[in-house]
């Protein structure tokens, strides 16, 4: 591809149409070699490589073209899909960063220059698909949003969850998230996902506790996978916890919650999203083992007493959480 620009030749000093031209190059980043766009000035003049140059703006845009190739082939989010992501929330790289809780200049970085790490690059694909998933970011990160700008956000967020609400049945969701995980394993303590099953315990869950919401249900279902895998060597749903700074969070956990024999009511009061959760009368609990019941009930005794903020304490001291880092699986032992 040739253009041609007309300005001061930096190669002979004369002021002539200068030919910007297009090249397929190669460079390896992160010990990966991509292929990528490079675009460069040529100098009619001469014929030999002294007679191109890129200038600042070129160099940095060869930069940028070369790390989404990089990025495409590593199957992580350019730069531009990052700007999408922003822009579908109605954000400013600043508002952006201080939803996910990290540095104000971050986002700006990943749009213009730097390759974002594969746990921020996991964050932003959960934001991009799961609009509930920015509320819930928003929700933790609130104080560092005005009560105006947050409530403006919450409207976007909202209008975004209407857009684009699933239409996929969530069950063949769910399944899909643990495409990975279709044999027994580490991860899944042993047992491959029980969808059936899961719904049966989270009705027993609710029946036996009133004020019943998400993040003390997914604290629930770790616990009880924890006492069954110590008991069993096995987990009693298959799910998959991952570490997350407000304790562990199972995989899919936005289409478990969707699930259509999951039944809860979506609450916001005092700047607070919440998802309620309820028995279903769809499900009936009453084949579930008396050892599975028995365990589902040391969970609730445990927790009987305790607050939301002092059961998310006390998962953070629970050594499969010690021992993993941030967006890692906790593996059951």
């Amino acid at each position: 591809m040739i253009k041609s620009s007309e300005k001061i030749c930096p190669i002979c000093g004369e002021h002539h149409d200068l030919e910007l031209r297009t090249r397929k190059n190669r460079i390896t980043i992160r010990g990966t070699e991509v292929e990528y766009d490079e675009k460069y000035y040529k100098c009619n003049k001469y014929n030999d490589e002294e007679s191109e140059y890129c200038d600042g703006k070129q160099n940095d845009e060869n930069l940028l073209n070369a790390r989404n190739a990089y990025r495409r082939k590593v199957g992580m989010l350019t730069s531009d899909e990052i700007i999408d992501i922003r822009k579908e929330y109605g954000l400013s790289q600043v508002e952006l960063a201080r939803l996910m809780g990290v540095g104000d200049v971050t986002i700006a970085r990943y749009e213009t220059k730097a390759i974002q790490e594969p746990i921020y690059d996991n964050i932003l694909r959960r934001i991009k698909i799961y609009p509930l998933e920015a509320l819930e970011l928003l929700n933790y990160n609130k104080s560092k949003f005005s009560d105006e700008r947050y409530n403006q956000i919450f409207v976007k967020i909202m209008a975004n969850q209407s857009k684009y609400g699933i239409e996929m049945e969530t069950r063949k969701l769910l399944q899909n998230d643990y495409i990975n995980y279709s044999k027994p394993s580490a991860a899944n303590g042993n047992k491959v996902l029980d969808i059936d099953l899961i719904e049966k315990i989270i009705s027993y869950i609710a029946f036996q506790r009133e004020n019943l919401y998400k993040t003390v249900l997914m604290k629930f279902l770790w616990y009880i996978d924890k006492i069954s895998y110590s008991i069993n060597k096995m987990s009693m749903t298959g799910l998959v916890y991952i570490h997350e700074s407000y304790g562990s969070l199972p995989i899919g956990h936005y289409n478990l919650i969707g699930l259509n024999n999951v039944c809860k009511q979506e609450i916001f009061e005092n700047r607070t999203y919440k998802i309620k959760i309820f028995p279903s009368p769809n499900v009936s609990f009453i084949d579930l083992t008396s050892e599975q019941k028995k365990i589902i009930d040391q969970v609730l005794d445990k927790f009987k007493e305790m607050r939301t903020n002092d059961i998310v304490e006390t998962m953070h001291n629970e050594p499969e959480y010690v021992n993993t880092k941030m967006y890692d699986v906790m593996k059951f032992y």
